[in-house]
């Protein structure tokens, strides 16, 4: 993690990479609203809502009201739907 030191009195910027002491580290998530989750998957906000109330996209319930997702399990979740085109080759075991 990198640290933005000012310098009093002087025109310059250094960046420290001593890590700041925490409790805990961050989640390494990134997660969407409903309406962001729609943009990247190129499909609408109502979609969203019914993808999810048919558990086909994973999603956090983080409160009453409060829903957010993970872009890339809900890409891998919708990937199990791809249909592969006539004469693809298929993965051999």
């Amino acid at each position: 993690m990198h640290r933005l030191v000012v310098h009093k009195n002087e025109p310059r910027f250094t960046v420290s990479t001593a890590k700041k002491p925490m409790a805990h580290e961050p989640l390494p998530l990134k997660l969407l609203t409903e309406k962001q989750l729609a943009a990247a998957i190129a499909v609408s906000p109502r979609t969203a809502r019914r993808l999810r109330a048919q558990k086909i996209l994973p999603f956090y319930k983080l409160g009453k009201g409060l829903i957010r997702y993970d872009q890339s399990q809900c890409v891998k979740a919708l990937g199990q739907y791809r249909v592969s085109a006539h004469g693809e080759c298929k993965t051999q075991n």
